[in-house]
């Protein structure tokens, strides 16, 4: 694949995940990734999906104060980096992933703090790497798969009439990578989103369902690039 809210029920889990801090080079500052679509948490030393998002925020590791502090990509080529609205109260950026190299290696690339004088206070690298295909991985419910089937990248079996909540992931061979992504619903023939409980949001991977008895074929798309595709199969039993 080239250059990837649970509002509802899920939104406390999501918030929830174990995000783990990296302390820079220069041992001056922590920076703490968050919103990567990985529910489990992020992680600054896992690769980055190319055209993934993560959110970062930033910490003195004597506690004292960051104002005036800034995040920049010392290569917006290879990652982007623009500030955003603050996050529980502090200031974060949204570092995007943009060139993934030539190799399944990967571009490695710091992101570093800025002072007001356009002094280094510290910097963390991170990978950016291209992911070759889409999955699913289960976070909530009950769920049995990924199993193969005919014309799906993959399946999966579910209660019938259960909640069961999955992510969309962007994956490089067995390695799944950070970013969160907008996706597209781009065929739903048995209907299975109108199984999707009120005030969920399923535009940045997260699909949660409570689908009766039946099979139900659903195309996911990347909105960045629309032949990234996941095709799946929930059978509900």
């Amino acid at each position: 694949m080239p250059h990837m809210r649970f509002a509802y029920l899920l939104a406390p889990l999501m918030a929830a995940g174990c995000n783990v801090s990296s302390t820079g080079n220069q041992g001056n500052i922590t920076f703490t990734p968050s919103n990567c679509g990985d529910p489990t948490g992020c992680d600054l030393g896992d690769a980055i999906a190319l055209w993934g998002t993560v959110d970062v925020q930033i910490a003195r590791t004597s506690g004292g104060s960051i104002t005036g502090l800034a995040l920049e990509s010392r290569d917006p080529t290879v990652a982007s980096v623009e500030s955003i609205a603050s996050i529980q109260g502090l200031p974060a950026w949204r570092v995007t992933g943009a060139d993934a190299g030539a190799t399944g290696a990967g571009a490695t690339v710091d992101l570093a703090v800025i002072d007001t004088a356009a002094a280094e206070v510290d910097a963390v690298p991170i990978t950016i790497k291209a992911a070759d295909h889409l999955g699913f991985a289960k976070f909530v419910g009950t769920a049995t798969g990924p199993a193969a089937a005919d014309g799906y990248d993959e399946s999966w079996t579910v209660p019938a009439n259960q909640l069961v909540g999955f992510q969309a992931r962007a994956r490089l061979g067995t390695e799944d990578l950070e970013g969160r992504f907008l996706y597209d619903v781009v065929a739903d023939p048995a209907g299975l989103m109108t199984h999707e409980p009120q005030g969920a949001d399923h535009a940045t991977g997260y699909i949660n369902v409570q689908p009766p008895a039946g099979d139900y074929p659903l195309t996911l798309a990347l909105h960045v690039n629309p032949t990234s595709q996941l095709k799946v199969l929930i059978h509900a039993q």
